[in-house]
């Protein structure tokens, strides 16, 4: 597994992915790994960064690698082993605000997660074929947002942002308020 951070994010490519590149280059993938969250269907960067803010989560881990199902469970291989996606979610989950798997998902399996967000494919993927229409997004608790209901779900998320930020600054009010004896009006 080759390990690549960037601008808060960390990108880790199999072995496989790896030497299918001409390059080995480490500002390439880090470009790749730019040109995946920028391809990300707008309101889903967004409403990954206002789950982040609300739950103290920042950056993504990408995992780029093949997919196989084996008729029960999603693996992604990596120097020619079969490794379980749910353990690479499970060791990155509540480090990142997101987790983008971009790996085929012949099984249309869907993960789980305690923390972080998972954006993950519902089908077989091509590199080539961009992160968009064909991705998923699954909320810790197993709520499953798709293209058709993230921004009504986005709407609902960046309200509770702002609830909880007007609360916030209504609590610092107040306690400046009561430091200095001055009853709030």
């Amino acid at each position: 597994m080759k390990t690549i951070e960037f601008d808060g994010n960390l990108l880790e490519l199999s072995n496989e992915v790896f030497d299918e590149f001409e390059t080995k280059n480490s500002s390439y993938f880090v470009d790749w790994g730019r040109k995946q969250l920028g391809g990300v269907h707008p309101a889903y960067k967004k409403f990954i960064s206002a789950y982040g803010k609300l739950n103290g989560l920042e950056g993504n881990a990408i995992l780029f690698s093949h997919g196989v199902y084996d008729g029960k469970t999603w693996y992604y291989l990596d120097s020619s082993k079969k490794r379980k996606v749910q353990n690479w979610i499970k060791k990155r989950d509540g480090k990142y605000a997101g987790l983008f798997l971009c790996l085929c998902n012949k099984g249309n399996l869907t993960p789980k997660s305690k923390k972080s967000l998972v954006l993950f494919p519902d089908r077989e993927i091509s590199s080539l074929i961009g992160p968009e229409g064909c991705y998923d997004l699954l909320v810790p608790g197993g709520k499953l947002i798709t293209e058709y209901t993230i921004e009504r779900d986005l709407e609902d998320l960046e309200f509770q942002l702002k609830k909880l930020n007007k609360n916030s600054i209504q609590n610092t009010s107040n306690n400046h308020n009561r430091s200095n004896n001055v009853s709030p009006v």
